[in-house]
């Protein structure tokens, strides 16, 4: 299904849940690479789901180590959501959207 999306979109979100350190792991192991498929300009974002459990008993993922995967996979920004309280997700998608207009 992934494979029908590329060549038609400007950017690619590549998420992971901040309470998972194998979730996050798989950014740089299997969804970069793939985005790296994408012919042209693609505009990667890095997000963090799973906000709204980001109490310290829970998170696994700091923001600091999200902010060094967002430069070493030449992501353009990081943002963290919870689809719970939708927090985060009115910025990430304006932020999709201004890329998409250009």
């Amino acid at each position: 299904m992934r494979q029908a999306f590329i060549g038609i979109t400007p950017v690619a979100l590549l998420c992971f849940d901040i309470s998972s350190v194998e979730s996050f792991e798989n950014v740089e192991r299997r969804w970069n690479h793939e985005a790296d498929l994408y012919p042209g300009n693609v505009s990667k974002i890095l997000v963090g789901c799973k906000k709204d459990l980001g109490a310290e008993a829970v998170r696994s993922v700091w923001v600091r180590d999200a902010y060094k995967m967002t430069a070493k996979i030449n992501a353009n920004v990081y943002f963290e959501t919870s689809a719970v309280t939708k927090e985060g997700l009115e910025a990430l998608f304006s932020h999709v959207a201004q890329i998409s207009a250009r």
